[in-house]
């Protein structure tokens, strides 16, 4: 509506987009009034502003932004205001499902051990459960939630009600699975992007996402880490980033209206915290903890500024509009909290308990076993503090880095007060493209830094860790920066066009499908008409970052050899091995790798081949039995982990003599299956343990089997029918011999030896062009004993 006194801004018009606000707001010589009329049956607050000129004449009309903008409603941009987002979530959901199908190799021992092999143990009664799942007071144990393989475990259950637990499915399914979350995961970051920058930078945030190599091989993986950045990304979405502005942005001149209308008091409420979003947002936060507790360290930062952000407002408060909005937002963060996290924390806390058989608060006993005095995670890799910095980011990022960092700057340089342009063309494109909000890609940047600070500080530092960096804040910044002119921050005056979403009506199907049913007809349209604005938005940059599209397209190459050939022969080995043991010829396997190497029977799937069927109990599935590996146990509590060597690393440092000290010299064709302890041998223990270990041959028989080994005995294991190991384990000579200074003898190599005993190489599969651990370098190759020549 307009006004002759001066331009009349209708607030009904502006945009609602969460924390994104609009304001007009005058200079100190303006007149505002405000005013309301009818429009289709509705009342519209209208606030108009004259600024007098200099000469005196005519008033100068424009509208000024502030500098925290505030949050309008808007009506729907169609009849359908949710057709755009549908056709995301479908574009998305059908990406990360082919995605998935397209991920055929291995990566970390955690994507199976820590997810669908504790899933694959809780619904058919066996599985390899490494320590961190066992009852194990000398090493401390039970200190995992079960909530994140009790999804998958769900998923198997349901396969197995339909008798489809094949292999193949079992590795599939698990990966489709978290193709869902990852998609939804997607659609989080893409609108909270498009809120808080704007629809450009929405659709860019999708090209950081969609293209980046990292997130293309763990997305749909089975980690705690990537559900748990999944979870982050729907929980901030609704979390308030930056805090509703006050009654008196939104309305200088209230305090001189009298009354106050209806309508402005519903603008007014909008300057409280949502108590839905809030929680909303502290549920996904107490979900992404219980996956993995060391998400507190995101949440701290966060709820830590909320709550400062929050009580400085009420400080500056200096109406009692101001006062009673403080007090309500107040009133609402005291309520929610407790009300979302303690019924939240109090289920999973259930769950865990009877998962364990004993109540159990899983959150304190990782923390304390991980980062106490006790961390056990130092054992398995430390590195220096800046290894985040000068090795995962760049991992991360690839080619777009440049754009990522670029735009975490401008986050985090960015004025409040800054590119808030007082132009009437301004607003009305920023009412009709979106406006930033600045003060929230603040806190995302600074998110960022603390969580990388934060990470810095542990000693045992991996890549995952970074994921929720890597899933959610770089593509925003990236988008951010592939969005914005060279010269900074994108700008919404005239003359600058964002590709919108266009909630239009979706794309026809092609013609082949007019057949189909209508639901199936209407996906395929919403596919096609994403893919060409996603498209038009991808070759938009060629005109303003000419090397965009190049860093872009760099992330394939990367991404298809990750996901289709590094380390596949490391993931088919146990689907292999299940196909084998259907052979007459095949009694038994021993996997001569680093410890997990492979997945095991969530692949696998044999429960003739488990330590339950083979001795009954399961223990120590994986530790001996018709299929075992070498293992890597931590230390027990309080012993020095610096003299502590796990069963791997004691192979590797000499693999000839342990096949010579701890197998028979000759083979037996009867192929008896090996004992439990055989992996917690004296030779790989602190010499204090391996001594009390010694004298206490009479162990009463409550304790576990693997104690009650005689661990100082020798030969600890049985020869199997088949080995399967790396092929430069075939060269690999004997140090000892090496340092003698002697002639080698004819079986002074592992390959040598194992031939002279009747071991003779059957198949080989392809593993990997390169490895970073020099001991899983080479082939996959498994040998069969076909008798001693």
């Amino acid at each position: 509506m307009t006004s002759t006194s001066g331009r009349t801004l209708d607030t009904n018009a502006l945009r609602w987009r969460g924390e994104s606000r609009l304001v007009a707001r005058p200079s100190q010589d303006s007149t505002w009034t405000l005013s309301t009329s009818k429009s289709a049956g509705t009342d519209v607050t209208s606030m108009t502003s004259v600024v007098p000129s200099e000469g005196g004449g005519g008033g100068q009309e424009f509208v000024q932004a502030p500098p925290h903008p505030i949050a309008t409603p808007a009506p729907p941009r169609s009849a359908n205001p949710t057709a755009s987002h549908t056709s995301v979530f479908l574009f998305l959901l059908a990406f990360r499902l082919l995605n998935a199908l397209l991920v055929r190799t291995f990566f970390q021992p955690d994507e199976h051990y820590q997810a669908t092999e504790v899933a694959h143990h809780a619904v058919f009664g066996y599985g390899w459960r490494t320590w961190e799942w066992m009852s194990d007071e000398a090493r401390g144990g039970e200190i995992r939630g079960f909530l994140h393989p009790a999804i998958f475990a769900a998923l198997m259950w349901i396969v197995r009600l339909l008798r489809m637990d094949a292999p193949i499915i079992l590795a599939t399914a698990p990966r489709l699975l978290q193709a869902v979350f990852a998609a939804c995961s997607d659609l989080s970051v893409y609108k909270l992007s498009d809120r808080l920058v704007g629809s450009q930078a929405g659709c860019m945030t999708l090209h950081c996402l969609l293209f980046n190599t990292w997130l293309l091989y763990t997305s749909c993986r089975t980690f705690s880490n990537t559900l748990e950045a999944q979870m982050i990304s729907m929980a901030l979405l609704n979390w308030p980033l930056s805090l509703p502005a006050s009654s008196e942005e939104m309305f200088p001149n209230a305090s001189a209206i009298e009354p106050i209308d209806q309508s402005m008091l519903e603008t007014l409420n909008r300057s409280i915290i949502s108590s839905r979003k809030l929680s909303l947002a502290l549920f996904f936060a107490a979900l992404s903890i219980a996956v993995r507790p060391t998400a507190i360290i995101v949440w701290s930062f966060l709820g830590i500024k909320l709550i400062c952000d929050q009580v400085a407002s009420a400080r500056r408060c200096s109406t009692t509009l101001e006062v009673l909005e403080s007090v309500f937002s107040l009133a609402v963060i005291v309520v929610c909290v407790p009300t979302s996290l303690i019924p939240s924390f109090s289920f999973f806390t259930l769950l865990d308990s009877i998962y364990y058989g004993r109540f159990i608060f899983v959150p304190y006993e990782f923390m304390k076993r991980n980062v106490g005095s006790a961390g056990v995670s130092v054992f398995y890799g430390s590195s220096p503090w800046h290894f985040y910095l000068s090795s995962v980011l760049p991992l991360l990022g690839l080619t777009t880095l440049p754009y990522m960092l670029r735009g975490l700057y401008m986050a985090l340089t960015c004025s409040t007060r800054s590119h808030q342009t007082p132009t009437p063309a301004g607003m009305n494109a920023a009412a009709n493209n979106g406006a930033r909000d600045v003060a929230a890609l603040k806190t995302l940047a600074f998110l960022t830094v603390w969580t990388i600070f934060a990470y810095s500080l542990l000693g045992h530092k991996e890549q995952r860790f970074l994921q929720p960096v890597a899933a959610i804040t770089l593509p925003i910044f990236g988008g951010l920066a592939l969005s914005s002119p060279r010269g900074g921050m994108p700008h919404t005056n005239v003359g600058t066009v964002e590709p919108q979403l266009q909630p239009e009506a979706p794309a026809p199907a092609p013609a082949a499908l007019a057949g189909a049913p209508c639901v199936v007809s209407q996906a395929i349209g919403h596919l096609t008409l994403f893919s060409k604005q996603l498209w038009t938005s991808f070759a938009s940059l060629k005109r303003s970052h000419k090397w965009a599209q190049i860093a872009l397209l760099a992330h394939l190459v990367p991404s298809i050899y990750l996901l289709r050939y590094h380390c596949i022969a490391q993931e088919q080995i146990p689907r292999r091995i299940s196909q084998l043991a259907d052979k007459e010829s095949f009694k038994s396997i021993a996997l001569l790798m680093p410890c997990h190497s492979t997945p095991w029977q969530s692949i696998m799937h044999r429960q003739d081949l488990s330590i339950f069927s083979a001795l009954g109990s399961d223990s120590g599935e994986g530790k001996g039995g018709r299929a075992w590996a070498l293992t890597c146990e931590p230390p027990p509590i309080g012993a020095d982990s610096s003299s502590y060597v796990d069963q791997s690393d004691v192979f590797y440092a000499d693999p000839l003599a342990y096949l010579r000290n701890r197998f028979p010299a000759s083979v037996d064709a009867r192929f008896q299956p090996s004992a439990i302890g055989a992996a917690e041998s004296a030779a790989f223990m602190p010499l204090w343990e391996a001594l009390q270990l010694r004298r206490s041959a009479d162990t009463p028989q409550g304790v576990p089997l693997s104690v009650r080994v005689d661990k100082s005995a020798s030969p600890l294991h049985t020869w199997p029918s088949h080995l399967a190991i790396f092929s430069n384990l075939l060269t690999v000579a004997s140090p000892t011999s090496a340092k003698s200074g002697r002639p080698s003898a004819p079986t002074d190599t592992v390959g040598a030896y194992l031939e002279a005993l009747g071991y003779v190489e059957v198949e080989r599969h392809f593993n990997s062009l390169f490895h970073d651990d020099h001991r899983r370098s080479g082939d996959v190759v498994i040998l069969q004993w076909q008798g001693s020549s």
